[in-house]
């Protein structure tokens, strides 16, 4: 057997680690171009999946039997989380990850290691920057960068912030030559697949997942929540001409008309859910330059993957879960209707300060993912 390995630098060069290691990282290479090769063999992705997610979940130690050096089991879990990211370009293999794996593997971009964190994000822009709409990562990873808004690294997170703007620059040039080119009646249909305004869905239910957030009444935390949101939101708000406060408001409420899809009867994760919806809320209320009533390019669409649609249809949650130390209440005048909303206490709160601060037993049929042909 395999001695353990001893040594306690959390990072080193690839040619530094062993050659077991080695093989390792190059056999999860040659795992995702197979799946790729294999387009729909769903069952395999499955399985894969599962694999890569335990590997991540267990900090690159799969087996856990404490061989792996930190430096090497920061290279596994680097490497695992890569391989999925590259299979899930593909149609079909791809869209075989369940909720719980998406946000196991979302958590690299909040690993101890750095340079896993910075290897992690370039994968993902990477693999969302390519062969829009039908050979890229689904629009659910866009939802990813919110924790980037949570990087205590300044360098790191202006990098993520590129990156993202980056991305969103690309859907809506892409969106924009596709209705140019008269596909409107198509793309109706599509546009909630490509279209990076949906990615504060994606954040939203990332940010709930976030393993350091605990309690919807965690002030300090919350702020902190604020200013990943604001990461993502300012990119989606600012130099857009078709930003509609209308849209954004709806889609917020609906989601918060939902439940938690892993924890569904768990009201811890839900008033999580819940708050975070409240900062989103309070963030377009206090920084919508326009309040006009206008329509948007697509209805607003909760993914079933993540959330859980309210037992009656007509439910609204009205109810306000950030403490009262960070809300205010105000209104605000929309173009034909009055509208409440919830605010936050000032325009410094929400930018935020840069603050210094195994394997699953059951099988999902993950719902379609992506709208592509």
């Amino acid at each position: 057997q395999t001695p353990a390995r001893g040594g306690t630098e959390e990072w080193c060069a690839v040619e530094d680690l062993c050659l077991e290691t080695q093989c390792k990282l190059e056999g999860f290479k040659m795992m995702a171009r197979w799946l790729l090769g294999l387009k729909t063999d769903e069952v395999t992705a499955q399985k894969t999946f599962r694999m890569l997610n335990a590997i991540i979940d267990n900090g690159g130690d799969l087996l856990e039997e404490q061989k792996p050096n930190p430096a090497e089991k920061s290279w596994l879990r680097l490497s695992a989380g890569c391989a999925m990211l590259k299979i899930c370009e593909q149609k079909g293999v791809g869209d075989q990850f369940t909720s719980k794996q998406f946000y196991n593997i979302s958590r690299l971009a909040l690993d101890k290691v750095q340079q896993v964190r910075e290897k992690f994000i370039h994968k993902l822009h990477k693999g969302l920057s390519r062969g829009i709409p039908n050979k890229c990562l689904p629009l659910d990873f866009m939802g990813i960068y919110a924790l980037s808004g949570l990087e205590p690294d300044k360098r790191m997170r202006q990098i993520s912030k590129n990156y993202m703007i980056f991305d969103i620059t690309k859907r809506r040039e892409y969106v924009k030559t596709l209705l140019m080119a008269g596909g409107s009646e198509n793309a109706a249909v599509d546009l909630t697949f490509i279209l990076p305004d949906y990615m504060l869905v994606f954040a939203i239910a990332v940010l709930t997942h976030d393993p350091n957030y605990t309690s919807h009444l965690d002030v300090e935390h919350l702020k902190r929540m604020r200013q990943a949101l604001w990461f993502v939101l300012e990119p989606l708000m600012t130099k857009n001409e078709n930003y509609s406060f209308v849209f954004y408001q709806d889609m917020i409420q609906k989601l918060k008309n939902h439940r938690d899809a892993v924890s569904p009867d768990d009201d811890a994760v839900n008033f999580r859910l819940y708050a975070v919806c409240d900062l989103a809320m309070g963030i377009i209320s206090t920084r919508s330059a326009n309040f006009e009533r206008k329509s948007f390019l697509a209805e607003p669409k909760i993914p079933k993957t993540y959330f859980k649609a309210p037992d009656t249809p007509k439910y609204q949650n009205l109810e306000l879960y950030v403490p009262a130390e960070i809300q205010v209440l105000g209104s605000k005048k929309v173009v034909g209707s009055t509208l409440q909303t919830t605010m936050l206490a000032s325009d410094e709160a929400v930018n935020g300060t840069e603050g210094e601060n195994g394997v699953e037993t059951e099988i999902l049929e993950p719902p379609r993912k992506r709208g592509r042909t």
